[in-house]
């Protein structure tokens, strides 16, 4: 009808009103978070980095940040069954974690490409502005460094290292209590040679060493046992005495098992163990 048209008139001459930017005039940014990510992502990669940083780049090749998305038990069925669950992307090929802030409950987003490289350069350094966060100011470098002090905080292990609780166990440990940080365990310092003219300098190791690491693992624990000889019994007591959180921590899916062997004075193993007694061969 006459009616219906002049009323669709109407709305195609508002929506089109709506659409037209005059010259000069840009239009209201409203990029997605997915957008954000991927332009604070695109830097560069790891290879890239190690002209200037191959002491760094080499160390963080070792660790298990590197192998977050190739290591074979992340990839099994129960765990990210080929990261068919998507939901473990975020932390296994992260984009920039200041893309999104790092205050308390904050998740990352998955990158999209490099993926292989796992927890790479730009996962901790990547600047939503550009460049890549420094931990000491005053640098300059290709890579635009800025300072930013976060970088050597335990909120920017947050956002991935929260999604099993281990950074609540961590603030209510004596650890926190005493101003040690995921770093100061996790990041020893290391002397490095200066790649380029320059004194060498001391920094952070980048091999993040956890619980894969068997030496590392056990310095956190304490082994003591007491026999009963009245009443038969032997008693095992494993104690953490050091990491700031619990052990293990940061997967449904970790285990520590604790295996007692027993023998006798003749060095006789024991059988069974039943409950906290020990059973010796023929006595």
């Amino acid at each position: 009808t006459p009616r219906a048209l002049l009323g669709l008139g109407l709305l195609l001459a508002v929506g089109a009103a709506l659409l037209w930017i005059p010259d000069g005039a840009q239009a209201p940014a409203q990029s997605s978070a997915a957008e954000t990510a991927a332009a604070a992502s695109a830097m560069s990669s790891p290879a890239d980095c190690a002209e200037c940083h191959p002491q760094v780049v080499a160390e963080w090749r070792a660790s298990m940040h590197a192998a977050a998305f190739t290591d074979p038990q992340v990839r099994q069925p129960t765990q990210s069954d080929n990261f068919r669950k998507s939901e473990c992307l975020p932390c296994h090929a992260s984009a920039p974690v200041f893309a999104f802030g790092i205050e308390q409950d904050t998740r990352v987003l998955a990158r999209a490409e490099r993926r292989h490289d796992g927890i790479d350069c730009s996962s901790c350094h990547g600047l939503p502005e550009g460049g890549v966060a420094a931990s000491r100011a005053g640098l300059n470098g290709a890579c635009r460094p800025t300072y930013r002090d976060a970088l050597a905080s335990q909120a920017l292990c947050a956002p991935c290292h929260n999604q099993h609780q281990t950074h609540d166990e961590w603030r209510v440990s004596p650890a926190a209590a005493e101003g040690q940080n995921c770093r100061d365990c996790h990041m020893e310092r290391v002397r490095r040679e200066a790649p380029s003219a320059g004194a060498p300098r001391s920094g952070r190791s980048h091999r993040f060493l956890g619980g894969r690491d068997r030496d590392f693992a056990l310095a956190g624990l304490t082994l003591s046992h007491a026999v009963d000889h009245e009443a038969g019994t032997l008693t095992v007591t494993l104690s953490n005495d050091f990491a700031g959180h619990n052990l293990p921590s940061d997967s449904r899916n970790r285990a520590l098992d604790l295996v007692v062997t027993v023998s006798d004075a003749m060095g006789v193993k024991a059988g069974p163990i039943e409950g906290l007694g020990v059973r010796f061969p023929g006595g």
